[in-house]
């Protein structure tokens, strides 16, 4: 039989060899599940097969119905017993719709360098929000905040970027270790090779701080450690680092074109900073300028409605309009009016 040659094993491929696999029958360690060929890796030994994500799913209707109680607010005990599912078999249809998920959001992430951004519009927004996590440990339950850091496309509304201030692939402890090695931690953190994650002595300061006032039962007091933290992996990004990341991510989301583009942020300095750092030779060039917007979320009606007649006013005195040439001045179907004030 003619060998089919297909990419390597994933076991293999991880290692960082390019394998050529042949098709051969005899050498299947099992029977292939109809309609699917198992191959065999002739380096690492272990079977596979290739092609639709879902082929070894026995219940394949069930991805849908267990997405959609998920994002609607179901806990797992719920979507196990509205689904008809052991619990196991919901952890892994979960484990399996987030591995679609990242699928798919690196495929879009990749579809966005090649947007016509003068088309769709070249505004984007910046803002951030503050989770708050029950990450110390199982025994004492205390917030530990989190920011999530999120760009929208102006005009669709689409989220183009979203980063975590979280690395599942870091390693704290690991961290410290090196810094001590290398002599970082006797620098600034501005001048550490290891500063882009908290130690772990830093982090464990955070949650001393944090459950000072939280009073643990004598009788579990020595299993509350480090140990016991959840994630169980990972490590907390410094802020400053993941805004700069962010801002570097949109640099190279928008660096396949030419036309000038618009961000706008709340007021954050360290985002600010962070923006005009990582798009310093654009707003040099005049391609990109950054805003930084003020809201007041708390004002009535009828103080937003002053503010927006000021604002009004504001913007005809600059432009040297009278209220009527403003009035005619085209507007989109999607604009409103804004409460805010910059």
């Amino acid at each position: 039989m003619p060998d089919r040659r297909i990419a390597g094993s994933p076991d293999a491929s991880a290692a960082g060899s390019p394998l050529t696999i042949d098709r051969n029958p005899t050498a299947r360690s099992a029977g292939p599940q109809p309609g699917h060929q198992r191959f065999l890796c002739k380096q690492c030994g272990s079977t596979f097969t290739v092609g639709h994500p879902a082929r070894n799913h026995r219940r394949q209707s069930k991805n849908g119905q267990v997405l959609k109680l998920l994002v609607n607010g179901n806990c797992l005990s719920q979507i196990s017993q509205i689904s008809d599912l052991a619990p196991r078999d919901v952890d892994r249809k979960l484990d399996f719709i987030y591995a679609r998920i990242r699928e798919f959001t690196a495929r879009r992430e990749g579809d966005l360098r090649g947007v016509d951004w003068e088309r769709y519009s070249r505004r984007f927004a910046t803002d951030g929000q503050t989770l708050s996590l029950n990450w110390p440990n199982r025994k004492t339950r205390a917030s530990v905040a989190v920011q999530h850091l999120c760009t929208a496309h102006a005009n669709s509304g689409y989220i183009v970027l979203g980063l975590l201030q979280f690395d599942p692939s870091g390693d704290i402890e690991q961290v410290e270790i090196d810094m001590a090695i290398n002599g970082d931690a006797k620098k600034a953190r501005c001048f550490r090779r290891g500063g882009r994650l908290w130690t772990a002595t830093e982090f464990k300061e955070l949650l001393d701080d944090i459950t000072a006032g939280v009073a643990v039962d004598p009788e579990i007091a020595t299993e509350v450690y480090m140990g016991l933290q959840l994630p169980h992996e990972g490590g907390l990004v410094r802020q400053a680092i993941q805004q700069y990341a962010h801002a570097l991510m949109l640099r190279r989301m928008t660096s396949k074109s030419d036309c000038r583009f618009y961000f706008v942020q709340n007021q954050d300095a360290g985002l600010s900073k962070a923006f005009l750092a990582a798009f310093a030779p654009e707003v040099q060039a005049g391609r990109v300028d950054v805003a930084t917007v003020v809201f007041d979320k708390y004002q009535v009606n009828d103080v937003r409605e002053v503010l927006w007649a000021q604002g009004r006013r504001d913007l005809r005195n600059d432009l040297e309009l009278s209220a009527h040439q403003l009035n005619c001045c085209p507007r989109r179907s999607s604009t409103r009016r804004s409460t805010g004030r910059s």
